[in-house]
């Protein structure tokens, strides 16, 4: 698919905007699914490794007939043409090979959070017509199996479990099976379901015809989430091949030095864009070797740099500000690091700063690389290199890619000498068209007939091309591990306690995980105890929130503070930038919930070192 910018380019010249030394004005997508465009690629990277998984290596010829296995034994599912089947994996080798494998077919790869709770399990089920679902085997008891019944009456009968040990290596499955470590102890069973273990799938379909999906112009093969949304659910991001596709495209015109056989660690997952697209797609496109870490706790991320040596890492601000104050890394030597990627939140100057001297100490041969990205882009939009790496800022636009801003009442803003500052709006062949079953997901606007995506971010755009991020336009803010916190759903829950008057939900720096975390500003409507105050958070931490249909348990506030009165501004509104700006004053109670990626293993609940006898009045 040929696209030409040169009639945008001109419309938005009339306006001040640049295009930069890298930018193109002609491209073409190349016109075959995500799996052709993958198998031509792996042709030429036949002997190179593709993945390293827990002491394996796999090279991508072996990648490409294990693709080949997974389509016949998807196909001998009875999966067809257009099935959407909803994916609950980590990040390990059968993820990929699932989701060529359906490309293949026709099928339609529908990623979702492993930790997601069953009961919103079952609205992703209905909202998105999932018509099959494959789980990790020790997920089955956590997510399925409580509701086999509500699976069965909305038309699922086949669940695949895929054991978590396929692709470790085989010295190792012996004594992985022996300890009982990762696999599940028992074989899974149903009266409701038929349940489908993968490898059995995969030896008796050896001899399954399948048919290969033709391909057809804009038609969707995957299906991310993104958790900064309105609804009540994270908002389904159809990605269609030449999205997928483009998303390489790109990243091939820039200047990166994304070359075959670069070591890429794979954290991100699978359910995000970033994880998907940005990361396995990308890499395995290019003949990268893909590092899977299906389970991750960030406070290890130093270590596992130090394990895997890998030369290209995609990863979070906090994580990087993390590896600065750990001293575990003091005397680490960094020089296999190549690139450093810090998205999904912005970064101070002094943070970047800070990082960057640490990587010149540590002999890392990079600096870090930001960027502005959206799940509905399948990644980034922008990127830092060379003069364009201006610190805390967002680069400048992919060569494939154009950056807007509008003003609040809906206009195209000229831009100006210095800098401009409006609400961006991404062109991107990356991006979604932003209907999902015939309903606008996100809002577009078109100049010389090519769509713009609205960001819902206030950027400023320099005279020199480089942007820089300002804020959202609501309050949404993003948690220190990458992850969107809605405030208003959480107050909604909140709120239902029948003891609260009002509350507010805000962001505050976290010193231990060295990012943003959630805190709820509450007023009462009769005066509690401490003892009071602290059921009370259990009593809506443990029946309420963990059990919410709109929310995960990285939704629930760390920090509960009770106020007799929330701060308004002149127009009485409650203020939460007040709020934001007074940040933590040692009255807080604290919630820690513990679990890993994988799954919730507890919550503590702690009060005040000094608790004050009388927080509230009688109303």
């Amino acid at each position: 698919m040929k696209v030409n910018l040169k009639p945008l380019d001109e419309e938005l010249e009339k306006y001040g905007y640049k295009t930069n030394v890298y930018s193109v004005q002609e491209f073409e997508i190349p016109s075959m699914t995500a799996y052709d465009y993958f198998i031509r690629n792996c042709e030429i990277f036949s002997n190179k490794k593709c993945f390293d998984f827990v002491f394996n290596s796999i090279i991508y010829s072996e990648v490409k007939e294990r693709i080949s296995d997974a389509a016949k034994a998807l196909a001998s599912l009875g999966i067809k043409d257009r099935t959407r089947v909803a994916t609950l994996l980590p990040n390990i080798p059968e993820t990929a090979y699932i989701q060529y494998g359906l490309c293949k077919i026709g099928g339609i790869t529908d990623h979702i959070d492993p930790r997601t709770n069953p009961n919103i399990l079952i609205e992703f089920i209905k909202s998105e017509q999932i018509k099959e679902i494959i789980v990790l085997d020790v997920l089955y008891k956590y997510t399925i199996a409580p509701i086999e019944n509500q699976l069965k009456e909305l038309g699922i009968q086949n669940v695949v479990v895929v054991p978590s040990i396929n692709s470790i290596h085989p010295a190792l499955k012996a004594i992985v099976n022996i300890k009982d470590f990762l696999s599940g102890k028992e074989r899974i069973k149903s009266k409701n379901l038929n349940i489908h273990y993968w490898d059995e799938m995969l030896r008796n379909s050896k001899y399954q015809i399948i048919y290969p999906k033709i391909y057809v112009p804009n038609e969707t093969s995957v299906i991310v989430h993104s958790s900064g949304t309105s609804s009540a659910l994270p908002k389904a991001i159809p990605l269609t091949n030449e999205n997928m596709n483009s998303i390489v495209l790109k990243h091939q015109m820039s200047n990166l030095d994304l070359k075959p056989g670069k070591r890429f660690l794979h954290i991100l997952p699978y359910f995000a864009a970033y994880g998907s697209i940005n990361s396995a797609h990308l890499a395995m496109n290019l003949g990268m070797e893909l590092i899977e870490v299906p389970e991750f706790n960030f406070e290890n991320f130093g270590p596992l740099l130090l394990k895997y040596k890998p030369n290209i890492v995609l990863g979070v601000p906090n994580w990087w500000k993390m590896l600065t104050k750990d001293p575990r890394m003091s005397d680490a030597d960094l020089s296999f690091l190549e690139i450093a990627v810090a998205g999904g939140d912005s970064i101070t100057q002094k943070d970047e700063e800070e990082i960057n001297v640490f990587f010149k100490k540590h002999n890392a041969k990079c600096v870090l690389t930001k960027g502005h990205g959206m799940s509905e882009i399948g990644g980034c939009g922008t990127f830092t290199f060379e003069k364009y790496n201006n610190l805390a800022g967002l680069g400048t636009p992919f060569p494939t890619d154009r950056y807007v801003l509008y003003d609040k009442d809906g206009r195209l803003m000229p831009l100006s000498s210095e800098k401009t500052e409006g609400e961006a709006y991404i062109y991107s062949p990356s991006a979604t068209n932003g209907v999902f079953d015939g309903k606008t997901i996100i809002e577009k606007k078109y100049i010389a007939e090519f769509p713009f995506i609205r960001t819902k971010d206030i950027i400023i755009i320099n005279n020199d091309n480089t942007l820089d991020f300002s804020e959202r336009t609501d309050r949404t803010f993003t948690r220190y591990d990458g992850y969107k916190v809605r405030p208003s759903n959480i107050e909604k829950v909140i709120e239902e306690n029948e003891n609260v008057q009002q509350c507010m939900v805000v962001e505050y720096d976290d010193d231990e995980n060295f990012g943003k975390m959630p805190i709820v500003h509450l007023v009462l409507n009769k005066f509690l105890t401490a003892k009071e105050k602290e059921q009370l958070i259990n009593e809506i931490v443990s029946k309420k929130m963990i059990n919410a249909s709109n929310m995960t348990t990285r939704d629930i506030p760390k920090k509960w503070r009770f106020r007799t009165e929330l701060p308004q501004t002149k127009m009485s509104k409650n203020d939460y930038r007040a709020l934001i700006e007074e940040g933590l004053t040692g009255e807080e109670y604290t919630v820690i919930i513990h679990e890993s990626n994988l799954k919730l293993e507890g919550v503590e609940i702690t009060s005040p070192e000094e608790p004050r006898k009388k927080v509230l009045k009688e109303s």
